[in-house]
């Protein structure tokens, strides 16, 4: 077991292999959600990963409520002042350690084999810089609903396919919670642009 709650994790220290993939939550005042969102990458298929969570000065509970995970297979931050979400994620993918960084989100779960079938997309097509994986909505109460098999989306999007599914939709394919990114790739991009909030 390792977890550390520090301020920096820049300090931390931390030794030890990379894990294969590292998946990257940050979160603010989701104290409603965020535990589920938790034990779902901990009850993963596979235990070659590690889980970093940075708090953006929550003040619900958020934070405190994160701290019984010390001891389990996560590294525990938070910032001094409230930077908004993509300087946090930035930190986050600074912080990973692995060559797949999978983003995360505090109000969403992953299916037991999300980042085991990840790997192993990204294992099958090398070159590959993002992979992202189908959504499945959930209501409050937790039921899920239904998802059909008539995505005609190939399995490998070329440039210039991903390049207008992404104008169209404003945003990268599908949404934050289900992209994993190639660490190299995002550090060639200089990771997200923080003059945006929301996309």
């Amino acid at each position: 077991p390792w977890c550390i709650s520090i301020s920096s994790l820049s300090d931390s220290g931390h030794s030890g292999p990379a894990p294969a993939i590292t998946v990257v939550l940050p979160t603010y005042n989701g104290r409603a959600y965020v535990e589920q969102a938790v034990e779902s990458v901990l009850a993963q298929d596979f235990d070659d990963f590690e889980l970093i969570i940075r708090d953006d000065c929550s003040s619900d509970g958020t934070w405190e409520l994160l701290q019984k995970y010390a001891g389990s297979r996560c590294r525990l931050s938070r910032n001094e002042t409230n930077l908004g979400l993509f300087p946090n994620l930035n930190r986050l993918v600074r912080d990973s350690r692995s060559e797949w960084v999978h983003l995360w989100a505090q109000d969403d779960r992953m299916l037991s084999t999300c980042l085991s079938r990840t790997l192993e997309f990204a294992s099958a097509h090398s070159h590959v810089g993002m992979v992202y994986s189908r959504m499945q909505f959930i209501d409050a109460d937790g039921v899920a609903e239904p998802v059909g098999n008539d995505d005609p989306t190939p399995a490998v999007i070329e440039p210039h396919l991903a390049a207008r599914i992404m104008f169209y939709f404003g945003s990268i394919a599908g949404n934050i919670a289900n992209v994993a990114v190639r660490r190299d790739v995002f550090d060639e991009l200089n990771g997200f642009d923080e003059r945006f909030k929301v996309s």
